[in-house]
């Protein structure tokens, strides 16, 4: 803190931390995730090196094009930052569509997509979790995430809702977030709060989600989906909404179901397929979990990252075009 300044300068720190760590242990890509402060930071110390060698990279995993990218009060500075990246990647190709269309970017983008832990999340039946959620042999649905309005967790009741009509089920909840206390205001209005177990943040999802029969993701919104892509590592099908990187993750009526925005009745129902055909599922739970591991392995994505950055390291720096 300087008396000078109101606050802090992070950015200002970062920047010259990364330049320290760069010259120190002689890096040659520094690569950042999302644009601001991250990508600036990097740029700024890029420019302080002045070895005309360290390259830039960053990955743009979502709410820094679709939420940041449109704030007109730091549009100019992230379109200038990833225009001066070295290299620049999406985790989706939908991610990649959205950054040209706004920036209006002619240097290329690589996709390459997230990936899961396929040893931490693994097909492994749980019996003692089942019992203690669901006594009485209940189904399971269950949703994962920040619980922000994009993700839609009133949606999640709603549909959970729909399906406790038609058989015994219980709802798993695991995340935080604005919309918290609206889902459970929801529930208790709709009248199933006492089938709705709200776990709040939890570090082992893997733990939980091998409970599930079912998987809700009814976002409006995804760059790409990982959430949707550990419950299917587990053997967990997928019921979201078809928009966003999800169609990229979740392989419809072959992993999952999607259903666009909104659509609770048809989510609800397919969810109810998966959870009381019991051939269903098992064939989209095996399907889900081979997707997983033909695509989505840290092997096969770092592997990809890799041969990125030595064709990265095979151009000459933006910064010296």
């Amino acid at each position: 803190h300087y008396p000078l300044f109101e606050y802090p300068s992070y950015q200002a720190s970062l920047a010259n931390t990364m330049a320290e760590v760069a010259r120190d242990s002689d890096l040659d890509i520094l690569h950042v995730h999302y644009s601001l402060p991250d990508a600036a930071a990097a740029y700024l110390a890029r420019e302080m090196l002045e070895n005309g060698r360290t390259r830039i990279v960053a990955t743009m995993h979502g709410t820094d094009i679709t939420v940041v990218g449109h704030d007109p009060a730091i549009y100019e500075l992230s379109k200038f930052l990833l225009r001066s990246l070295d290299g620049r990647t999406a985790i989706s190709e939908y991610m990649k569509r959205r950054a040209i269309e706004l920036y209006d970017l002619e240097a290329p983008i690589e996709v390459i997509p997230n990936f899961v832990d396929i040893g931490r999340f693994r097909h492994d039946p749980c019996p003692k979790m089942r019992a203690h959620f669901a006594p009485h042999g209940e189904k399971i649905l269950m949703h994962v995430s920040n619980f922000r309005p994009v993700k839609r967790v009133e949606d999640v009741v709603r549909i959970f809702e729909r399906v406790r009509q038609e058989v015994d089920a219980k709802l798993l909840m695991v995340g935080d977030g604005p919309d918290h206390e609206r889902a459970v205001q929801l529930a208790e209005r709709l009248g199933v709060a006492e089938d709705v177990a709200f776990l709040g943040l939890e570090s082992n999802v893997e733990e939980f989600l091998c409970t599930a029969d079912v998987f809700l993701l009814p976002s409006v919104e995804e760059g790409f989906g990982l959430a949707a892509l550990e419950a299917m590592s587990v053997g967990v099908p997928v019921v979201a909404t078809n928009t966003g990187g999800l169609p990229e993750c979740v392989a419809a009526r072959e992993t999952g179901f999607l259903h666009e925005v909104g659509d609770i009745e048809s989510m609800a129902f397919s969810a109810l397929r998966i959870a009381t055909d019991p051939d269903l599922r098992a064939r989209l739970s095996a399907a889900a979990r081979a997707r997983v591991t033909a695509h989505f392995t840290p092997e096969i994505v770092i592997a990809k990252y890799e041969a990125f950055y030595e064709r990265v390291m095979g151009q000459q720096p933006a910064s010296h075009d």
